[in-house]
């Protein structure tokens, strides 16, 4: 095996690797370090890294594989890299919501329950990758960090806005990645970027309040593959002490999916009025077609949803509560980004318009609309985001094309506003600009191990490989 296809192999594939003496940790984080000394100024996703420290992590890992017996058990991601999204605070490093702070920036005294939980694991904690400022960007660059490239197509991005995670773990230069999710934040850059993206339920990974009480947060990973989605969550989603609420335990379903029994599943090319594109729509429908040849009843349900409504409670909401708990209108708006202003005015403009029960009951609106589908079938289809790409420097401060606001283009948000249902994003083909497209799988938490089996089939119905750049 060469150094490069290490450098992409699953955590699935390097723990057994590790577990056999095939691979150690140590080859693995040096031939990610080189790939990154390659590529990583051209693709530009960290911020920070930790080489000194890795490498002592990963020399311990290396050792524990070493003296471990047959059959012990040892914690589940001992070894694997895993670059940490900037917001996500590390102890003794810097906050960083990807601007240039005015006092000089202040240093975490805790760990993001995220960040603690992979340390438990065994993660090597190996560096930072970029967002867009506040994560409040479907796309990611910022005056303080520069553009953040798809390895697929460097004149694309990788989406937001956990898009430095998602370029880290496409490029080879991590094995997985930690993410957030408020509006597609995981979802949209796996699409983009050819990777799962798996948004779990509200209220079952810690996260830091008061943001955490906002249903639309939730705290996820970037992974290669289903199985991958998997071991990261059993590794995060873990109810304690450190945030009140992430009660819900999924523990159960958090197991390797068996082929999953003969499903209905709810096709939607649009979730009632989306603008999709020819390549996404085009390749959704083989991916139906194809699991109808698996034996699954898929059918087209309706669904009645006007992203203008969605748009308009989303903001409301975020001027409600984002812009209060980022503090955005205390920043100088000269030394923010285009679309940073871009999303102050449109969050402050729909405060403005519908107070905070108002959004309440749009939502509500929104939410019935979605749980209804699930009389019909047991697992949605729906793109996950209507384009296959977005430009890496774009800034979307105009209407991005005749659907309006660039947000409006992508399908996730609405399962932001119906928090308790889990989304994952998986790729199916390739898009006519060169990077991936995806679909999104939804159900209610109860069919959360159908999901994981069903997103398994489409993993294994469309292999995409890696991007030609790393070859």
């Amino acid at each position: 095996m060469s150094r490069s296809e290490m450098t992409t192999l699953s955590a699935v594939e390097l723990t057994s690797a590790f577990r056999r003496r095939a691979l150690s940790p140590v080859e693995v984080l040096d031939a990610q370090v080189e790939a990154d000394e390659r590529l990583g100024a051209t693709i530009n996703a960290f911020t920070e890294r930790f080489s000194d420290e890795a490498r002592k992590e990963a020399l311990h890992a290396e050792r524990c594989y070493l003296r471990a017996e047959a059959g012990e058990i040892l914690p589940s991601l001992l070894g694997i890299t895993v670059a940490v999204k900037a917001s996500h605070d590390m102890r003794g490093k810097q906050e960083d919501m990807g601007v240039r702070p005015s006092d000089g920036g202040r240093i975490a005294a805790e760990d993001h329950p995220v960040v603690g939980s992979l340390r438990e694991a065994g993660a090597i904690l190996h560096a930072r990758t970029t967002t867009p400022e506040f994560n409040c960007a479907t796309v990611t660059h910022s005056r303080r960090w520069g553009v953040t490239r798809n390895p697929w197509n460097l004149e694309l991005s990788p989406g937001g806005s956990s898009g430095g995670s998602a370029a880290a773990v496409a490029s080879g230069f991590s094995t997985m990645a930690t993410g957030s999710d408020l509006a597609g934040s995981i979802r949209i850059p796996a699409s983009f970027s050819g990777l799962v993206g798996f948004k779990p339920p509200w209220g079952v990974v810690p996260g830091v309040g008061p943001m955490s009480a906002d249903t639309y947060s939730v705290q996820g990973g970037l992974t290669r593959t289903v199985d991958d989605a998997i071991l990261f969550m059993r590794a995060v989603s873990r109810p304690g002490n450190s945030d009140i609420h992430a009660w819900r335990g999924i523990g159960d379903a958090l197991v390797l999916p068996s082929e999953p029994a003969p499903l209905r599943i709810g096709l939607s090319r649009d979730l009632g009025g989306y603008d999709i594109d020819a390549d996404v729509e085009s390749n959704m429908l083989v991916t139906a077609q194809r699991l109808e040849g698996l034996g699954h009843r898929v059918g087209e349900v309706r669904v009645t949803l006007d992203p203008d409504e969605v748009h308009r409670a989303a903001f409301a909401h975020f001027g409600h509560i984002f812009l209060e708990a980022r503090r955005l209108r205390s920043y100088d708006p000269c030394e923010l980004s285009p679309y940073t202003r871009e999303f102050i005015e449109q969050a402050e403009r729909q405060r403005e318009q519908l107070s905070y029960y108002a959004v309440l009951e749009r939502e509500h609106g929104i939410q019935q609309r979605l749980i209804e589908v699930f009389d019909h079938c047991d697992v949605l289809l729906c793109p996950t985001t209507g384009v296959s790409s977005l430009p890496a420097g774009g800034n979307f401060v105009d209407a991005s094309s005749g659907s309006g606001h660039y947000w409006k283009r992508h399908l996730t948000l609405p399962f932001n506003i119906a928090h308790a249902l889990p989304a994952i994003s998986v790729p199916n083909g390739m898009g006519f600009s060169g990077a991936p497209t995806s679909v999104q799988l939804v159900a209610p938490v109860r069919n959360l191990p159908a999901l994981f089996g069903l997103a398994r089939q489409v993993e294994a119905l469309h292999p995409i490989g890696r991007p030609p750049l790393l070859e």
